[in-house]
């Protein structure tokens, strides 16, 4: 929000879903750079986990039909809202291997971690 994102969830966004062991699925609040993306936005997914993770889907909408078309650069955007403030954020890119290669050149299954600091 600090870099100027606007909330988009319902009605701007399909609601998505993601398993907590406590809490059960987990709506999804969404984030972007533009509410309606008419001519396509930077989105981010976010959800907050029982034990106080906070996991994140970046990526960028196309105009029409209004769908993921790049996952790499969202995610590079993102983790530099916080790899300049290393006083407080610990930023780890393609850290994490997600193991959901889906043979799809827009995504690299590996997660950018990002951490507070002293956390």
């Amino acid at each position: 929000m600090d870099q100027g994102w606007i909330s988009v969830s319902y009605p701007y966004e399909y609601d998505q879903y993601v398993s907590d062991p406590q809490y059960g699925w987990i709506l999804d609040e969404g984030v972007a750079d533009d509410k309606y993306g008419i001519l396509g936005r930077y989105h981010t997914r976010l959800w907050q986990m029982s034990n106080g993770d906070v996991v994140a889907n970046a990526h960028h909408d196309n105009d029409s039909p209004h769908q993921a078309d790049q996952y790499e650069e969202a995610e590079d955007l993102v983790a530099g809202f916080f790899d300049n403030d290393l006083n407080n954020w610990w930023v780890l890119h393609d850290h994490y291997e997600l193991d959901n290669y889906i043979a799809n050149p827009l995504n690299d299954e590996y997660a950018t971690c990002i951490y507070k600091v002293g956390s």
